[in-house]
């Protein structure tokens, strides 16, 4: 059972994925900043696959809103999320000008073991 906040980051080309799984607390947000300022200057997409995340609760929209606001702040660069619930598969993405996340696939899905599938 993953009660803590664990991540990964894999970079490829011009873009980063920033994986996190377990559970995600308003008190991480400061460290993923960081985390995510630290990466290569050459870096301006960032992805961020909340897929793993267990029990998304409304503190994780605002802790994502927030590590995007700063990504866009400081990079102006494009961003990607990945969420899941028991009901919706969604991928976003928005540029530095963009004032919400344009969701591009939203799959309704009762299975959980499903929803890959649909991603």
């Amino acid at each position: 059972m993953m009660d803590r906040l664990q991540y990964e980051i894999e970079i490829s080309g011009s873009a980063a994925t920033l994986y996190l799984a377990g559970r995600m607390e308003m008190t991480d947000v400061p460290f993923l900043r960081v985390l995510c300022a630290t990466l290569p200057s050459f870096v301006r997409m960032l992805r961020v696959d909340l897929l793993a995340i267990r029990s998304p609760s409304p503190d994780v929209t605002v802790a994502v809103r927030d590590i995007l606001h700063a990504w866009r702040s400081q990079r102006r660069g494009e961003f990607q999320l990945s969420i899941r619930s028991s009901h919706l598969a969604a991928t976003g993405h928005g540029h530095a000008d963009d004032r919400a996340i344009a969701v591009v696939g939203g799959t309704p899905c009762n299975s959980d073991a499903l929803m890959a599938t649909y991603l």
